[in-house]
């Protein structure tokens, strides 16, 4: 009885995870990958999201999956417009409670066409972040929001094709950080001059690397920072 208990509770852990279906934007909404029925439909869909093999986490931060997911450095034929200044929700299937971690959201120029373009080939540069405020993780925000994070494209950001990168990184696990990333190809249009400058960018894989993350159950969270570069913050301040 206790091995069975224990297998179950695993198995409950497991299916829990949780992955964008839906992205919003302008009175828009996009339906995103769906691992568990899209790769099954005859034909098989075409999302503006990139696809991932399930809901699971990317755990090794050298590998190319940590860019867009396991199999996110392929593009679609598809992407979504949105309007420069834009909020762009993203809408979680679920995400269990003891999950907590922080939430990013990260930009790259697909330099003209995305559908052509590999995530690690990417320039990136961060949006929008959420970490550790008021005793409360981003991830738990998440939550109480109704499982969906909202960012907004910068109002100045030149148009043209881009990926949007969005991640929870769950550190429930001390010293095993998992890693929950999918990218949305989108076609920004209506946009600026802006360009982020190189110190704005980073890569992924590469982000991560040397970047040691707390023990969210006995470390001192007061001083977290959320890795990689500051939000992006252009001269217009959009």
């Amino acid at each position: 009885f206790i091995i069975l208990t224990t297998l179950l509770a695993a198995v409950t852990s497991v299916a829990a995870h949780g992955y964008v279906s839906q992205v919003v934007a302008d009175g828009q909404t996009e339906p995103a990958w769906a691992p568990f029925s899209d790769p099954y439909m005859n034909p098989v869909p075409v999302r503006v999201v990139r696809k991932i093999p399930g809901d699971g986490p990317v755990m090794d931060i050298s590998s190319s999956s940590i860019a867009c997911n396991q199999g996110g450095n392929d593009g679609t034929s598809k992407v979504f417009d949105v309007n420069a200044g834009s909020d762009m929700t993203f809408k979680w299937t679920n995400w269990p409670g003891e999950h907590k971690g922080p939430v990013t959201t990260f930009m790259a120029s697909c330099n003209g066409d995305c559908s052509n373009f590999k995530a690690t080939d990417g320039k990136w540069f961060k949006i929008d972040e959420g970490g550790y405020t008021n005793g409360q993780w981003a991830s738990e925000k998440l939550i109480a929001n109704g499982n969906q994070w909202t960012s907004t494209i910068p109002a100045g950001l030149a148009s043209g094709q881009y990926l949007v990168r969005y991640e929870i990184v769950a550190l429930h696990s001390a010293g095993q950080p998992q890693y929950y990333p999918g990218c949305v190809q989108v076609n920004v249009k209506n946009g600026g001059a802006d360009q982020p400058s190189p110190s704005d960018l980073t890569s992924f894989p590469g982000m991560y690397n040397g970047f040691s993350w707390p023990n969210i159950w006995t470390d001192s969270l007061g001083g977290f920072v959320v890795a990689g570069p500051k939000v992006v913050s252009f001269a217009d301040n959009s």
